[in-house]
């Protein structure tokens, strides 16, 4: 039998502030991406990649992740959150995504990490991972999105998510 315990979330460590932070230009110039850095520089290297697409990643995150233990990287994907550009939508694919992820562990001289993510996020993880392969530690799906049209109908037509938004 199963018998629901109240549930308050996960543990979360006290809020702090970025090691470092910077606008990282895209490869293509279109765009400027959004990078935090959390947490032990020689820690554990861990990407977290936000849901979305259109969202941003949210405010609480680095306290999912023991600062002592880990070097969080956090960025806005195109046109998300506090990443810059002219036009949300242009030259904005799955594919530079799964660019800009390649160029953000590169600029900051990572050489393997994990990567974490959640929603559209878990999509763009099953992603890297395949295309990276020899960059991934592990990685880590949280509330898998991969895009399927059962999905991005369920989203956008009625009776799915529609019908709360």
């Amino acid at each position: 039998f199963f018998f629901p315990l109240p549930f308050s979330g996960p543990p979360m460590h006290p809020k702090h502030a970025p090691t470092s932070t910077l606008l990282l230009p895209t490869r293509d110039g279109l765009h400027e991406l959004h990078v935090a850095e959390y947490g032990a520089p020689g820690g554990t290297p861990i990407v977290y990649l936000h849901g979305g697409p259109g969202g941003g990643t949210p405010p609480d995150v680095p306290r999912l992740f023991d600062p002592a233990v880990f070097r969080l990287v956090t960025f806005d994907q195109r046109g998300c959150g506090r990443s810059r550009c002219a036009d949300r939508l242009l030259a904005n694919t799955t594919a530079l995504l799964i660019d800009d992820v390649e160029a953000v562990r590169c600029r900051l001289g990572i050489e393997r990490w994990a990567v974490f993510g959640s929603s559209y996020g878990s999509l763009l993880v099953a992603l890297y991972a395949a295309r990276h392969s020899a960059r991934v530690t592990f990685a880590i799906a949280h509330g898998v999105f991969l895009g399927t049209r059962a999905e991005v109908g369920w989203l956008y037509e009625a009776p799915g998510a529609s019908r709360f938004y």
